[in-house]
């Protein structure tokens, strides 16, 4: 799965879309944000304050179009469905199609162009009665729909959307699922309020050692997850489970062919240049920061020395002020008495006798 912008270069279908030439098995499914960030806020709605988890089930909007290489199916919107479900018995439940019909009806007036591509569940995996929901889809809503699975555990590490459509099985007497590949990507509209939301919650820009050995643990744990199923699907075809695939195992091929090549580069000289160059990048780039660091330190240690020696000369300006006022005024009240024992002497002086 991987991020990239989708509905720069598709061409979308106006009116209703033509079901009929549009193959999900070839065609490149985007999921925008809105349709993860939908299932998640309904999942945490219904399985509020609620000890046993319950699944949720809902459908999927979006329009069908084709790039110059590809038809793509662009969903980009969502609702829930009221659904409830036995644990203990696959046969038993409910899936209301009339609150579905009228809330279509309802996206229909504000977006006419869109329409009902598929369904989507919690997961986190394929259970047993999703397959006659599916057929049910397939009945009342999209001939041709796709299946969206996506895991809401939070402590999930490993691909979270997977989507699915239905092909024949061996001889063509049953209906099975198949993964198709799915991209996740958003116009610049929802990347600007996707950055808004996770902006309070983790900040890209500062890494430590930690995250990096948690993100290499999580890739490998990912890769052993793929070669694992490798395997699983490699062994099944030699016994025979499962039919031969020329395209997967052209697949397969290319990717066992590219091993070769990579130690072939790991060993050349033009990939110990580049790798070279890359960290000699990185240690400039380090020591500047580390400069940087220093030199803020150097700024901050000027500036509260520059404000301590300003509140220093402050201080003593006060201080030389209040003495000059407290000498003008001792000075104010040596002069008042002096005059006043001055005016009572001449006042107790008697007059001068005429001669």
């Amino acid at each position: 799965m991987s991020e990239n912008r989708v509905g720069d270069d598709v061409e979308k279908d106006s009116g209703e879309p033509t079901l009929a030439p549009f193959e999900l098995n070839s065609a490149r499914i985007d999921v925008h944000p809105l349709v993860l960030l939908s299932l998640v806020d309904h999942y945490a709605r219904v399985n509020d304050n609620v000890t046993t988890k319950k699944r949720v089930v809902g459908l999927l909007l979006g329009q069908y179009g084709r790039s110059k290489t590809q038809q793509i199916l662009d969903i980009s919107n969502c609702f829930a469905i009221p659904f409830d479900e036995d644990p203990s018995d696959p046969n038993v439940w409910f899936f209301d199609t009339t609150y579905a019909e009228d809330m279509f009806q309802m996206y229909k007036t504000v977006l006419p162009k869109v329409s009902i591509v598929g369904w989507y569940s919690s997961g986190p995996t394929i259970q047993a009665n999703d397959l006659l929901l599916h057929l049910l889809v397939a009945q009342r809503f999209c001939p041709n729909p796709v299946y969206l699975v996506v895991n809401t555990d939070a402590t999930n590490q490993s691909v979270p959307v997977l989507a699915y459509t239905t092909t024949e099985g061996r001889g063509g007497e049953s209906v099975e699922f198949r993964n198709v590949p799915t991209n996740v990507g958003a116009v610049e509209a929802e990347e600007i309020g996707i950055e808004f939301l996770l902006r309070d919650i983790t900040d890209s820009t500062v890494t430590t050692l930690s995250t990096q050995v948690a993100d290499r643990i999580v890739a490998l744990k990912r890769l052993e997850q793929i070669l694992q199923t490798v395997e699983d699907y490699l062994l099944d075809v030699c016994r025979g489970r499962l039919p031969v695939a020329q395209d997967i195992l052209a697949a397969l091929q290319e990717v066992l062919g590219l091993q070769p090549r990579i130690h072939q580069l790991k060993s050349s000289t033009e990939f110990v240049r580049y790798n070279n160059d890359e960290e000699l990048k990185k240690f400039v780039a380090s020591m500047a920061r580390c400069v940087m660091a220093l030199y803020d330190v150097i700024l901050n240690r000027r500036r509260l020395a520059r404000e301590a020696k300003d509140a220093k000369e402050k201080r003593e300006a006060e201080e030389k002020k209040a003495a000059e006022e407290k000498e003008k005024k001792a000075t104010d009240e040596k002069k008042a008495a002096e005059d006043k024992k001055a005016a009572e002497e001449k006042k107790g002086t008697p007059p001068p006798k005429d001669s």
